[in-house]
């Protein structure tokens, strides 16, 4: 397989994340996943509401909304010239057919220089709800940044062609649910050099729950400690799941900062999931990622393997350690092609290869 540069970057049995992991992650559960409850503040009863049309407004509604305050976006357009910054709880609601268009650019060096549409920065419990968001050109820089921003829920958005789709930084109990998201395809030509779905770099108790994610390089990237990623499908990428570890100064953020994962992907539960039609792996475990729970994921029509648990690689164009003690439980499915070079991991069912 050809490597990557350094600058790189049917229904489903489902089951309750809470239950296998008070079963000590020993067997599997066909019942379903239960998402996170919202526990988010109560929005505003008197919201501020963005017309259709509007341009270069959401700042200031933002503002006037105040802490714990909601936005309305009215259906129709909304015109950004940049980032807007959101340093406050609040509420970003979008009515039917509102659309968020936002000009960010896209970056090709390393470290990555990060433009968001929306950067949630220091603020806890904000959320973004049932808006389309998409760049103003063919490729966009990033569609949301978390950033030092506990407790924030994206749910229920069309996120498009963005390069990075959603940033988790420093982050914990970040909620990404209920969203579809289309990666931008440009990667593939080489006009940028990756593009991603959701990415966990640095966060516990991550919940992404019920997303569709496509296009991108690695669809969901997991890092940090105890998430759960449950209900998801990916398709259509270069890896449909990761759990892995963002390189050290991979991303330069608006604030100055160079970051990348402090751990790789550690205590995940990724459960309930479908992952198919990627030019490699469904989901891959790999660069130091450890004590893992990938269980009852359906995995079919990728191009390596279904599951990998990656020893010592160096197929990115660097040294990746390889990963350990991860239980895979794919008895429901046992057509997933599962390949195995880690250590101290173990496998029930599915195809060994």
């Amino acid at each position: 397989m050809k490597k990557l540069s350094k600058s790189f970057l049917r229904p489903a049995v489902r089951a309750t994340a809470v239950a296998l992991l008070l079963a000590g992650c020993s067997q599997e559960s066909s019942m379903p996943p239960t998402a996170p409850e919202d526990s988010g503040p109560v929005p505003s009863s008197h919201p501020i509401v963005l017309p259709a049309g509007s341009v270069d407004a959401l700042a200031a509604a933002i503002d006037a909304a105040g802490p714990h305050g909601t936005v309305v976006l009215a259906g129709g357009d909304h015109q950004e010239s940049g980032t807007v910054t959101i340093e406050h709880p609040v509420t970003l609601v979008g009515q039917e057919g509102a659309v968020l268009i936002v000009d960010t650019a896209p970056a090709t060096g390393f470290p990555a220089t990060i433009e968001p549409a929306l950067w949630v920065k220091d603020a806890g419990d904000v959320r973004i709800l049932n808006l389309t968001l998409q760049p103003v050109a063919q490729i966009g820089g990033t569609g949301i940044l978390v950033q030092n921003a506990e407790g924030c829920a994206i749910r229920g958005n069309t996120m498009l062609r963005h390069q990075w789709t959603v940033l988790v930084q420093d982050s914990d109990q970040v909620v990404v649910q209920g969203n579809t998201i289309e990666a931008s395809g440009a990667w593939r030509t080489g006009d940028i050099p990756e593009a991603d779905g959701v990415v966990v770099i640095n966060g516990d108790r991550a919940r992404i729950v019920g997303n569709t994610v496509s296009e991108a390089l690695f669809n969901i990237w997991m890092c940090g400690s105890r998430g759960l990623a449950t209900g998801n499908e990916t398709s259509n990428g270069f890896l449909g799941f990761i759990l892995c570890n963002v390189p050290a100064g991979a991303f330069a953020l608006p604030d100055g900062s160079v970051v990348g994962s402090d751990i790789p992907a550690e205590h995940w539960v990724v459960v309930g999931n479908r992952s198919h039609d990627n030019l490699t792996t469904g989901i891959l475990a790999i660069d130091g990622s450890n004590h893992n729970l990938i269980s009852a994921n359906e995995c079919w029509s990728n191009g390596t393997y279904d599951i990998e648990l990656a020893g010592d690689s160096e197929r990115f164009g660097f040294f990746t350690p390889r990963c350990s003690s991860t239980t895979v439980l794919s008895a429901a499915f046992p057509e997933t092609v599962i390949k195995n070079c880690g250590d101290d991991n173990r496998v029930v069912g599915g195809v060994l290869v």
